[in-house]
């Protein structure tokens, strides 16, 4: 019987150790390592040395089918990478994906929604780091505590989780307070002057409402014509003007023979990962070898020498397509969709602000995969990793686990939700 205090004293220690991951990733990426090694150990021993094993989520299975594909074929093109040291680098952050499936299966339902918070708080610490930086220091593009397209990133990824908790209160001191921090968190970004994270921040503000059922049409149509008069207002802003005017310039640069711009040396990279798909379509040149390969490509003229000071694609698909082929694409564009369609199936109106999590969430990350890396940004990948979890541990339960947690929307009332039954 020496299980049960192993998994009682277990128990407890999970929800502590999310609430450091969910504060604490947005900020610093030091307890990220070992915080992992210890939580998979901790479930290791929780679900192969206690008197009894729980069962596993069988709404999370598909889940978890597409995280074992997409980590087998990333162990795969380790066999035949052309660096081997560092596609074992990569893959062990790859491996931090499989904190999902831990928390997941050891967080209650109530815990989730208290965890939702401990990462907006976590969010807005760097959202004030960055106001005070911009508008007290005017230091250009804040925060500095990280590079500023991680910034930006994690910004984007507060801002989704606060999106979704306006659904959830039916008071009007803490939905003032989510839009307070809404506020807050938009004008950081604005600030961080990411332009990726901007067309994300517009994508998850355009889809949200759509994800309200209880909302009319009408209202719909309201919160829809502010959302795009707000985006019109702030892209004749001057910062705006500025960031799109140089996107503008790089792009004519380009054209005349000048590579070495941001957006420049993306086209220039992006090319390169393409040639390499072509001479290896089918397994890519191997988890961790893009850098070695575009170093030969190189010297053999044919990519500029100056990217070779950049180690990734700046572009999540074509990482994953230059790197481990089609099957790697493939087992990618799985990974993220897969969270999407989960929560797209989960009808209970009582965990809807999971299901929005998730979708508003997916939705931000393949937005910011077409220009960065995701999978290679330590901050903004485990930032996703912890919401993702959280999400995914209160938008199901095993039998009645957590029955009583499950949490009522004010848009969710029996009003509406018998008008909603009725038409």
């Amino acid at each position: 019987m020496t299980g049960f205090p192993i998994r009682h004293l277990i128990d407890r220690t999970f929800p502590l150790l999310l609430g450091v991951f969910a504060v604490l990733s947005p900020l610093t990426r030091s307890v990220q390592e070992y915080g992992f090694s210890l939580c998979f150990a901790l479930f290791v021993i929780h679900r192969y040395c206690a008197v009894d094993r729980p069962a596993m989520r069988m709404d999370l299975r598909p889940f978890y089918l597409v995280l074992a594909v997409y980590l087998g074929v990333a162990i795969v093109s380790l066999v035949y990478s052309a660096d081997p040291v560092e596609g074992k680098h990569q893959f062990m952050q790859l491996n931090m994906l499989l904190l999902c499936m831990i928390f997941a299966e050891r967080i209650m339902p109530a815990m989730a929604l208290r965890a939702l918070w401990l990462f907006v708080a976590g969010t807005t610490a760097v959202a004030v780091i960055a106001l005070f930086q911009g508008l007290w220091l005017h230091i250009d593009r804040p925060p500095t505590i990280m590079y500023c397209v991680h910034g930006g990133i994690v910004l984007l990824f507060g801002i989704t989780v606060l999106l979704s908790l306006l659904t959830v209160y039916r008071g009007w001191q803490a939905k003032s307070a989510a839009v307070g921090l809404l506020l807050l968190h938009g004008w950081a970004l604005y600030l961080n002057g990411t332009r990726t994270a901007w067309a994300g921040a517009a994508v998850v503000l355009t889809v949200s409402p759509l994800l309200v059922p209880a909302l009319t049409r009408r209202r719909k149509l309201v919160y829809l014509a502010v959302v795009v008069a707000t985006m019109v207002v702030f892209a004749y802003g001057p910062y705006a003007r500025y960031q799109f005017h140089q996107a503008e310039r790089d792009v004519i640069l380009y054209r005349n023979g000048t590579d070495d711009t941001s957006l420049g040396g993306r086209f220039d990279m992006w090319k390169a990962s393409l040639l390499m798909f072509r001479r290896h379509p089918v397994l890519g040149v191997g988890l961790g070898g893009w850098q070695e390969t575009l170093n030969r490509m190189a010297l053999r003229g044919e990519a500029p020498a100056y990217i070779k000071r950049y180690n990734q694609t700046h572009n999540a698909f074509l990482d994953a397509l230059s790197t481990r082929g089609m099957a790697g694409l493939l087992s990618f564009v799985a990974l993220m969709a897969a969270p999407i369609f989960i929560a797209l199936r989960n009808a209970d109106p009582q965990r809807a602000v999971f299901r929005s999590v998730l979708v508003l969430l997916g939705l931000a990350a393949l937005v910011t995969c077409n220009a960065d890396t995701l999978v290679r940004l330590r901050m903004p990948f485990m930032s996703y990793i912890v919401v993702t979890s959280i999400a995914f541990a209160g938008l199901a339960s095993r039998g009645g686990e957590g029955e009583a947690c499950c949490l009522k929307s004010t848009l969710w009332d029996d009003r509406i939700h018998s008008r909603i039954v009725r038409n």
